[in-house]
């Protein structure tokens, strides 16, 4: 199996402020540190609400706010993001003879041995 998880750092960010969902918001990159309207960098991801609208992972942050005006705006946390990371592949390994994660959000499990040991052919 593979296991991708979409919109992986929008959705941390709504396990950590459940006021975002259902709300148009995105995860940034950007060093700019000036004032309270952040301007300069890049979508690193966004909500599937900001991505019906337009606001894509690399989309310009000037371009993602002239497309949806109300996008809100929360910065990378990696270390965050790698905690909830862990505690899904732990949930996921409990699934697996073999569970090899490539990224934060992906990982290929082999669940043939798990699937033959459940498989009772005279309960069909």
């Amino acid at each position: 199996m593979c296991i991708d998880l979409d919109a992986f750092y929008p959705s941390c960010e709504e396990l950590r402020d459940p006021s975002l969902k259902g709300k148009p918001h995105a995860t940034i990159m950007t060093d700019y540190k000036g004032g309270n309207k952040i301007t300069k960098g890049v979508v690193a991801s966004s909500s599937y609400e900001a991505r019906s609208l337009g606001v894509r992972a690399a989309t310009p942050l000037s371009k993602a706010i002239d497309l949806c005006p109300d996008l809100v705006l929360r910065p990378v946390d990696i270390p965050y993001y790698h905690q909830i990371s862990d505690k899904v592949m732990d949930l996921l390994v409990g699934y697996a003879d073999i569970l090899e994660q490539t990224s934060i959000d992906e990982a290929y499990l082999d669940c043939t041995k798990k699937i033959i040991s459940e498989y009772n052919p005279s309960t069909y």
